[in-house]
């Protein structure tokens, strides 16, 4: 998946075949009502103000109309309930901006297993002993979620965007590391002061 940053939008390429570009665009519900009612054309303007790789498919033939849906960014208020625990998007989702969402499922999910355990070991599956989960899960995501508001953040300005990739372009092993804490997998320990100041103002 390609992500790029647009005029008020992130566009998100995705390979579908040889021939075949899936599209997805992400806007503010201002940028929705703008181009309401003329999703297509709307689609195509956006793809083609965006430019680089996103500019050529504007020209080209949509296999099928442009859709919206919304809001994405739901939560739930625990993510347990009496004998029910949720996991991944389900338990609630966050911006796509930085790709994490199947890597924390998985992430999340080794979590809830090994919590379910403890749950069968003492045959208990109350809503007040999966309450654990819920605040589990919150720790395992406050790195993640962490780095997509500053990912968020950087999307509405875009002359700082570029300024943090081109400093990550200089330093694979930021970016590396940045990627750890998206996905869950890096604690947020293992950032450096000069990697948040690359990714947060680009030096």
């Amino acid at each position: 998946v390609e992500v790029l940053l647009g005029p008020g939008c992130e566009l998100y390429l995705t390979p579908l075949g040889p021939t075949r570009t899936g599209v997805a665009v992400l806007l503010p519900r201002a940028g929705l009502e703008a181009i309401r009612g003329g999703l297509d054309a709307g689609v195509r303007a956006l793809l083609s103000a965006t430019g680089g790789p996103a500019a050529p498919l504007a020209e080209l033939p949509f296999v099928e109309r442009a859709r919206a849906l919304g809001p994405l960014a739901l939560g739930a208020r625990a993510a347990h309930a009496e004998r029910v625990a949720l996991v991944g998007d389900a338990a609630g989702a966050l911006d796509p901006i930085s790709g994490e969402g199947i890597a924390l499922g998985l992430v999340t999910a080794a979590e809830l297993a090994d919590e379910l355990a403890g749950c069968f070991a003492a045959d208990d599956f109350s809503a007040r002993r999966l309450e654990r989960w819920t605040r589990r899960r919150a720790r395992a995501l406050r790195a993640p979620r962490l780095l997509t508001a500053t990912l968020l953040h950087l999307a509405q300005r875009p002359r700082r965007a570029r300024r943090a990739l081109r400093a990550l372009a200089r330093s694979p092993e930021t970016f590396d590391r940045l990627l750890g804490v998206a996905a869950g997998a890096t604690p947020l320990s293992a950032l450096r002061v000069r990697d948040g100041l690359r990714l947060a103002i680009g030096v």
